[in-house]
Formats: structure tokens, C-alpha cells, sequence
């Protein structure tokens, strides 16, 4: 066993939940399927969804609810699929946002002149961009995944929204903790106020990775501790990318009761959401999406 890692044997891993972790809640919507952070749905201006591949149009190996253009679908079913997400956004699909996202420390301040950016056809998505920002209401931003980790922020003070593709190249590029740098930075934001969920993605348990990947983290982190995990009955390690994420967010002032996480392993729970490693990369992707309303009424 390599010095200083933790053992993990795959027959024994340890499946008790970290205190980070708390249940989204399910919303089933005639036979569409989606999910809520709680911290998020008590904001009455903030209207946000975790979209689940149940209760779409698509066929296999999409079935049945893909939301992205970039698979080989036909694009008129992942159009449809996206218009029942907006319907329950209270919105028009005109008013979205998708980025062509490349797993790059790229973000993306968003204005009313990007609506539509990716509905319609994927090339007209916001390029080479894992993230969108906007302070900008009724615009909805959009993270897909299937594996990675789909991220939505909000900043109460200043009514800032955004949302981030973290794979595991997007964490080591530290993409969660670039975010919340810009906000600040750029938009005035108080990173004690900011609130964060961390969408499912695959576990730690479930996501064996190689060489390249190892020395990219020590490199990024300074450290293998809480990151990557060692198994000894395949010799290999794990990355832990929720707590790479969440310790980004934290570093950079993100306060841990804002900090919600799904605890859902996209990897162990492929009937509900996409994974592209149980799927060997022919499946759809998943979507985290976030809105903040101009008008709210009265309780």
C-alpha cells in the first residue's frame, strides 16, 4: 500500500454517508422525475432543478430523459425532453443556457443576449465553457453530467447565479473554487453567504482512476489524503471528487451549512440518473439547472 493512503478494500468499502452529505428532495411531476436541494427551495426567487433520466422521450440508450445534443440523439427528443424542464422552471426554453462544455477551468459571465444559447443546436452553446455566471433574472444556466459533478451556486446578497461541469479534470483545474472567486472578484459576492450544491456524480467507491489522474491531484492539492483512496484488491487508487469539490468551496470561504450535497452515486444508481462509466459511454446526460425569478408572488 502506497505511504500515507487510506485502505479501501472493494468487498468492505465503507458506505456510511460523511456528515457533508443530506437527501435532495424527490418531486415527481406527472411521470417526470427531478430533484431539490432543500437549502435552495426555501429561497422563494430561486426556482432549480437536478433532472433525473426518468420520464423523458428518449429511446435506448438514452431512455429516456437526455437533455443533451451531443450524444447522437435526434435532437427533436432531447428538445422535447428540455421543454418539460422548462415547464416546471416556470419558463420558456428560450430562456436557458448550455455550454459546450470541454472539461476546462472556463467560465462564462452570462447576459440577456445569450437566451438560447445551446437549446436549439449544440454548436450554438456558450464554447469551451464549464460554467455561467449571471446576476441576470429569468435565465435559466444549465450543467449536464453523467459521472461528473454538476455544481449550482447562489449568492443572496448580491442575487447571483451560477452553475459548473466538474469532472476530473474540471477538479483539479479547481472550477468550484474559480466560481466563487468570480463572484467575488467580479460581482461582489460574500463567499459566507454564497450557497453551493454539489449534484450527484459518481462515488468514491466506484470511480478507480489511472496514473495520469493521481499525479494531476497530488499536483493540484498537494496531497493524496481525503482525495484519492487506495484499494488493495485491484491495487489502484479512487479520487474522491465531492470532497475535492467540497474542500475547494470551503477553502475559498463557502460555509459548510451552505454546502448541500446529493450523496446519490450516479455510477451505483444508473437507473435513475446517467453514468457514462456503468453505461461505457453510450448514454445521455442529466442536467442541473438554476433560475432566479424577476417576479415572486406574494406567500
Amino acid at each position: 500500500m502506497p505511504n500515507g493512503s487510506p485502505t479501501i478494500r472493494l468487498r468492505s468499502f465503507n458506505c456510511k454517508k460523511p456528515q457533508i452529505y443530506s437527501p435532495v428532495k424527490k418531486i415527481q411531476e406527472a411521470d417526470l422525475t427531478y430533484y431539490q436541494f432543500n437549502h435552495l427551495s426555501q429561497i422563494p426567487d430561486i426556482q432549480h432543478f437536478v433532472s433525473s433520466r426518468q420520464g423523458g422521450n428518449s429511446p435506448q440508450p438514452w431512455a429516456s430523459m437526455n437533455i443533451s445534443l451531443h450524444v447522437n440523439e435526434p435532437s427533436e427528443t432531447v428538445i422535447e425532453n428540455r421543454q418539460k424542464l422548462a415547464s416546471i422552471m416556470g419558463t420558456d426554453l428560450e430562456n436557458f443556457v448550455f455550454a459546450k462544455q470541454t472539461h476546462s477551468p472556463n467560465i462564462a459571465l452570462i447576459d440577456t443576449h445569450h437566451r438560447g444559447s445551446g437549446v436549439w443546436v449544440y454548436d450554438t452553446g456558450i464554447a469551451n465553457t464549464d460554467a455561467l455566471i449571471t446576476q441576470q433574472a429569468d435565465i435559466c444556466l444549465v450543467a449536464l453530467g453523467a459521472d461528473c459533478v454538476p455544481l449550482l451556486f447562489y449568492s443572496p446578497d448580491n442575487q447571483v447565479i451560477a452553475s459548473a461541469h466538474a469532472g476530473w479534470r474540471g477538479t483539479v483545474l479547481q472550477i468550484a473554487q474559480a466560481v466563487v472567486q468570480k463572484m467575488q472578484n467580479e460581482l461582489g459576492c460574500d463567499p459566507a453567504q454564497i450557497k453551493v450544491g454539489i449534484a450527484p456524480c459518481i462515488s468514491v467507491r466506484n470511480y478507480e482512476i489511472g496514473t495520469e489522474v493521481v499525479e494531476a491531484v497530488e499536483q493540484a492539492f498537494g496531497s493524496k489524503e481525503g482525495y484519492l483512496w487506495w484499494n488493495e484488491n485491484t491495487q489502484k487508487y479512487h479520487l474522491d471528487l465531492v470532497f475535492a469539490n467540497y474542500q475547494q468551496l470551503i477553502a475559498m470561504g463557502v460555509q459548510p451549512q451552505n454546502i448541500e450535497v446529493s450523496g446519490f452515486c450516479t455510477y451505483e444508481n444508473s437507473d435513475i440518473f446517467y453514468s457514462a462509466r456503468f453505461d461505457r459511454g453510450k448514454t445521455g446526460r442529466f442536467g442541473a439547472g438554476i433560475m432566479r425569478k424577476s417576479f415572486v408572488k406574494p406567500q
